[in-house]
């Protein structure tokens, strides 16, 4: 699931911006919060006040279903980052993106968007 959704998201970045100047590609913001739940307003939750994050949804692409690979913050980042299955005893730890984001790991996300000219920020 998370590698099919990475492979998705790079296909169509890269297909909107071959060849446009960098004014014209599209913005990307991916914002991923570990143990929120769909506890906003954008998502039906009555009790929510979050009137930023609605109105940004509602010019947004906002997701109603969603699978974790693991039950950890840090490998499930990782999952979705690199789009790999956390295996190995480093990528099922809660540091696994940062330890592996620069080191000879899979590419990740924020790299490939780099790659593609964007400006990359992750914070986590």
């Amino acid at each position: 699931m998370t590698l099919s959704l990475v492979r998705i998201l790079l296909v169509l970045v890269t297909a909107i911006t071959a060849g446009a100047r960098p004014q014209e590609r599209p913005n990307v913001l991916l914002i991923c919060v570990d143990d929120l739940r769909p506890d906003l307003g954008a998502y039906g939750d009555p009790h929510a006040r979050t009137p930023n994050l609605d109105r940004l949804a509602a010019r947004s692409r906002t997701f109603l279903r969603h699978y974790v690979q693991a039950p950890t913050c840090g490998a499930s980042r990782f999952a979705l980052m690199s789009g790999r299955l956390p295996l190995d005893d480093v990528s099922l730890g809660n540091g696994a993106f940062g330890q592996l984001a620069g080191s000879d790991g899979p590419p990740t996300m924020p790299l490939l968007f780099r790659r593609a000219g964007y400006e990359t920020i992750c914070l986590g």
